[in-house]
């Protein structure tokens, strides 16, 4: 059985609500979930260090990564606009965008790269890439430090919520995916403390660094 496959049917299932009720947050979403995409490619074959699931097809990186991926960065951006309210629109394909967005995505990389080679898990390697990542963005810009903490916040309690159901619906066997032996130790569910410390750095990072790189920020005072 396909656990990896049957989990999707959580994130999947939220980012069709989400997309079907927030009607201004749309195309936000959508250009989230699509700029992400390209760091399936780029991060997905260190993972196998991390995790083993098992994908359709037998494949090292597939389909289910990307609709995963999609679905968490559409639902970080959605997840703050439900708090603080609509939010403005992102153009993270235009050039003006890709030229802020390079520089920062370059340290994330080198960073997750240097540290794995140097022997830290997969997991804490993309903890520490997100969390420059957030670093150096609000470091730029300050007043995307309140979006920061918002989305991470948010991000962490959604996949705290999904994880759960994602293991009363599928049982003990959906956490055999996680290679526990490369992990800090800690589970919550069942699942490594790392997956929880990636959700957060993950949503501390990708929403500031969208409206960084599209030249806006939230409307909401302090957000």
């Amino acid at each position: 059985m396909n656990y990896y496959a049957l989990s999707l049917s959580i994130p999947v299932a939220v980012s069709i609500l989400m997309f079907l009720l927030m009607r201004h947050e749309r195309r936000s979403m959508l250009m989230s979930g699509l700029a992400i995409l390209p760091a399936v490619l780029l991060f997905g074959p260190a993972a196998s260090s991390y995790w083993t699931p098992e994908r359709l097809f037998g494949l090292s990186i597939g389909i289910e990564d990307f609709v995963f991926m999609f679905c968490e960065a559409s639902q970080s951006w959605g997840f703050v606009a439900l708090v603080i309210g609509p939010l403005p629109r992102i153009t993270p394909f235009s050039p003006a965008a890709i030229k802020r967005f390079t520089p920062i995505a370059l340290l994330g990389i080198a960073l997750f790269f240097g540290a794995h080679r140097l022997g830290l898990s997969y997991g804490l390697s993309a903890i520490l890439c997100q969390s420059a990542a957030a670093l150096t963005v609000v470091a730029i810009r300050p007043g995307l430090g309140g979006a920061s903490a918002l989305a991470a916040l948010s991000h962490l309690l959604s996949y705290l919520a999904g994880m759960g159901l994602a293991r009363l619906l599928f049982g003990p066997d959906f956490t055999t995916m996680w290679l526990h032996e490369t992990m800090l130790g800690p589970t919550v569910f069942g699942l490594p403390i790392e997956e929880y410390l990636w959700a957060a750095s993950f949503g501390a990072a990708w929403v500031p660094l969208l409206l960084y790189a599209s030249g806006t920020s939230p409307r909401k005072p302090g957000a």
